[in-house]
């Protein structure tokens, strides 16, 4: 299991906070050892201004030909320059607070996070690899590698694999070679300059290296094991072992919940950009309890969250993790897409990208936790104006 901490509705001190702080990821349980947590945090510059996360902190007039010399505020962002980065309009991403850093360890296992305000990941590992789970929670069957060693990381979700070769490279790339139609044309996919997907912007740049002090012996035994048996022989049987899987049961109801952008756009701060509000189903959640949902312990819940914009929102539930049912892209029929590089259906996820446009069918079943809960975008922004509904989990119903 991996948990990740911070308090919603508060989302940009959180994130501003994070260059201060440890990372706000931390390993609770797991069937396959101990590995290296990497939390992957934006740094944002936009026209001489530095726009840390969505705090957009101002940052002392320079000119484009020039570096920033000094950061307005307070906060542990690493000083500039930053040597070979085009800063200027730029989206950086930082790995454990540094800028690339070479990070060591004992083990061959990383788990990164992204800790991001909004930009969709795309990440390139330039290592030989095994991907075994994602947002916390194994595969149901054997390990996954993509082709291009590209896997898509949205805000808040996690990916978990085992590298085996001593070092290995982890970029921001720009997704050239796979189809990624899905994640939408205005999705704010981390590149280059603006953060915008354009395979163009070329091959990426740096997050961070890892080095294992693993022996070459001990890396190659490491994954013929791997390799030998399905992953559920390391999963909890109680909770996301295949043989509990909910897409044969029958759901207790279906419900939808539709992305919702007001067509206006509200006066901000000096300091913000004007933004829209956002929601479900035509209501943007006010803090207290609209819009609200009430779920029952034990019983299995499908929903369909459905996208008709092309703007990425990437979808998290809190308390419960959800399995992925179906995928469509485009509207208003939509048909299936290839998703591999994020999830498949079968999966069991907190956090993923719900095409653009298109929807996606979850499941979940609440087993132990009653009380409020909340699901929403995980783009800060979106979901501090409203993109979010109230859970209430209840027992006995």
């Amino acid at each position: 299991m991996y948990h990740h901490t911070h308090l919603h509705t508060t989302s940009t001190s959180h994130t501003l906070e994070s260059f201060d702080s440890p990372p706000s990821s931390v390993v609770v349980s797991d069937g396959l050892g101990p590995g290296l947590v990497v939390d992957l945090t934006s740094l944002n510059v936009k026209q001489g201004q530095t726009r840390s996360i969505v705090g957009m902190r101002k940052m002392q007039n320079y000119t484009p030909s020039e570096p920033p010399l000094e950061y307005s505020g307070e906060g542990g962002i690493p000083e500039p320059p930053y040597p070979s980065y085009p800063l200027l309009d730029s989206t950086l991403f930082l790995a454990n607070a540094e800028l690339n850093p070479s990070l060591t360890t004992s083990t061959n296992r990383v788990r990164m996070v992204n800790a991001g305000a909004g930009d969709t990941l795309i990440v390139r590992v330039d290592g030989d690899h095994l991907v075994v789970g994602r947002d916390g929670v194994l595969f149901p069957g054997h390990p996954r590698k993509d082709p291009g060693g590209k896997y898509v990381l949205e805000p808040g979700s996690r990916l978990d694999l085992f590298i085996f070769s001593p070092n290995a490279t982890f970029y921001s790339d720009c997704g050239s070679g796979i189809d990624l139609n899905w994640l939408g044309a205005k999705t704010d996919v981390n590149c280059w300059s603006g953060g915008r997907f354009s395979p163009s912007h070329g091959s990426g740049y740096p997050l961070f290296t890892v080095s294992t002090s693993m022996t070459q012996a001990s890396l190659i035994s490491s994954l013929s094991l791997l390799k030998s048996s399905p992953l559920s022989k390391y999963t909890n049987p109680s909770y996301y072992h295949p043989s509990q899987s909910l897409l044969s049961l029958p759901p207790l109801n279906t419900s939808t919940f539709t992305y919702y952008t007001s067509p206006t756009k509200l006066s901000s701060p000096p300091s913000l950009v004007p933004s829209s509000l956002y929601g479900f189903n035509g209501v943007p959640y006010d803090g207290k309890a609209h819009p609200e949902t009430t779920v029952c312990l034990g019983e299995v819940y499908e929903w369909e969250v459905v996208n008709p914009t092309s703007v990425g929102h990437p979808f998290h539930m809190h308390t419960n993790h959800f399995q992925i049912a179906g995928v469509t892209c485009g509207s208003p029929q939509g048909e299936e897409c290839d998703t591999k590089q994020s999830y498949e259906v079968g999966d069991w996820r907190d956090t993923v990208m719900v095409p653009s446009p298109g929807s996606l069918r979850i499941r979940f079943r609440p087993l132990e936790f009653e009380g409020d809960s909340f699901a929403h975008c995980h783009i800060f922004g979106h979901e501090d104006r409203g993109m979010a509904v109230k859970v209430k989990i209840v027992d006995g119903c």
